[in-house]
């Protein structure tokens, strides 16, 4: 038994996206279905490197600590979790854009997994609003983890954290 499948292996395997579809007896799947599957295959794969892991809780760690550091302003202690929380929120979500996008698409092409995909009949639009549409939700899961937890920053504010 050998170790987890590649993606190109994956999609080799797929049942439908592999084969002679010209002599298949199974139906062509609609485009709706193979933008779902390669969105999903995207997103999982984004969200499966170590970089966004770490940057994600990296980010997480930021903000849950921005309470603790209101005891450096010279005024409004609330409004320096929520500017420091923002800030470290709006950062980490750009940096998680840059780098794991950038290099999951740089990694995509170099083992040749991009090339598998457009062997098949898939239009190259669907390839690249799969790859826009799993970006965007592992980068809304971020957003929405770091969101809630600069939410609970705010809430248990300044005055909770002594």
């Amino acid at each position: 038994m050998s170790g987890p499948l590649s993606t190109t292996e994956r999609l080799e395997r797929s049942p439908n996206l592999s084969g002679d579809l010209g002599t298949s007896l199974a139906p062509k799947p609609s485009w709706r279905s193979v933008l779902w599957g390669l969105t999903r295959t995207r997103y999982l794969e984004l969200v499966r490197q170590p970089v966004f892991g770490v940057g994600l809780a990296v980010g997480l760690a930021m903000v849950a600590l921005s309470p603790a550091l209101a005891i450096f302003s010279l005024g409004n202690a609330e409004a320096l979790v929520l500017d420091l929380g923002a800030s470290a929120l709006l950062f980490f979500l750009v940096l998680l854009a840059a780098l794991v996008v950038a290099a999951g698409s740089a990694e995509r092409l170099a083992d040749g997994t991009t090339s598998l995909v457009l062997s098949h009949p898939v239009s190259p639009v669907t390839v690249l609003l799969a790859e826009f549409y799993g970006a965007a939700l592992a980068l809304a899961q971020a957003a929405l983890l770091l969101g809630l937890t600069l939410a609970w920053a705010a809430r248990n504010g300044p005055d909770h954290a002594h």
